[in-house]
């Protein structure tokens, strides 16, 4: 990743997970005068890997795998790079992972990008020039052409609270898009507890756990496992609003259901925006031709779930900028 200092581009883009990423590969003849801004510390978004003592656990996404072309070849491309292993195969799917932890693929696609991260944009102004944003540390962005790619309820304020554009139909549409919660658990053993599947993942142990996989084996090493729990729907959706004390408390109990008693260490994680549940969009949108703005993202897919969707849609709207849009 390059940190770019410059403030005006040809192309900025919002949110710099896969769909994000995705644009900027697809746009190389720009590439200099192109910056991704994000306000996490890393890339990535939900492909996201926390370091907890001396273990690195995944806690977003589990794996990577694609039902049909193209996110299919370009998992393989990525495989034979080396940034991307064999995790498991099902149904003649074949799901991959990272040797360090998912977020190395996230790492790999934005390390000769220029990037802008821990930068929350708050709004968008427009000037003679092009498109204005502005961070809540006080910095601004200037752009011929936007993309956002956040999830839809946080496009929908960013919007809201830019009065230069005119977007009321759009956020009608946004507030139709539903995502998943999910609560995540990060767990230490201090004994050597395994999962009975060989390849360190177990689906639904009970109602309340939707899976739990060993990060260990994932990445191929030796030691005590380095758990992540994925709780259900029903139980992140029930506990997602506790307080940080009552929500720990309830997922060490749901711990302790499967691993028993004995010492461990936990940390947590809320994914408001886990996985998208409906939407009324098939494709990336342009919100106004006169100030060229793009959403896109996981929503604004038709092909594939997860990562795949949000992969294919930003193939999609690096093909509707270089169709629509003139970024001279």
């Amino acid at each position: 990743m390059r940190s770019l200092s410059k403030l005006n581009h040809r192309l900025n883009i919002v949110g710099c997970g896969l769909s994000g990423l995705s644009i900027a590969t697809q746009l190389p003849e720009i590439a200099d005068e192109l910056l991704l801004i994000d306000k996490a510390r890393g890339p990535g978004g939900r492909l996201c890997t926390r370091r907890f003592e001396d273990k690195r656990l995944d806690h977003g996404a589990v794996a990577l795998f694609a039902k049909e072309e193209p996110f299919r070849s370009q998992l393989v491309g990525w495989h034979k790079e080396g940034v991307l292993l064999d995790y498991y195969k099902k149904d003649d799917v074949q799901y991959y992972c990272a040797n360090s932890g998912i977020s190395a693929l996230p790492k790999h696609l934005a390390k000769n990008l220029n990037t802008e991260l821990q930068q929350r944009i708050i709004k968008i102004t427009t000037s003679k020039e092009g498109l204005i944003l502005h961070s809540e540390s006080g910095n601004t962005y200037q752009s011929k052409a936007l993309v956002l790619t956040s999830p839809a309820p946080q496009t929908m304020e960013l919007l809201a609270n830019s009065p230069d554009i005119d977007s009321k139909q759009i956020e009608q549409d946004l507030a139709g898009v539903v995502y998943r919660k999910c609560l995540a658990a990060m767990v230490l053993t201090n004994f050597d507890y395994r999962l009975e599947d060989e390849r360190g993942i177990i689906f639904e142990p009970n109602a309340n756990i939707s899976k739990v996989f060993d990060n260990q084996l994932k990445q191929r090493k030796a030691g005590n496992p380095a758990l992540t729990f994925h709780f259900s729907e029903e139980f992140s959706d029930k506990h997602f609003e506790l307080t940080p004390e009552e929500r720990d408390a309830v997922i060490t109990q749901e711990v302790r259901k499967l691993l028993g008693s004995a010492d461990y260490q936990i940390q947590t994680h809320r994914w408001r925006y886990s996985t998208v549940k409906n939407t009324p969009f098939e494709k990336p949108i342009l919100v106004d031709a006169e100030h060229p703005i793009v959403l896109a993202g996981e929503a604004f897919s038709n092909v594939g779930i997860q990562a795949e969707a949000a992969w294919n849609s930003g193939l999609a709207a690096a093909a509707l900028i270089k169709s629509k849009l003139t970024l001279n």
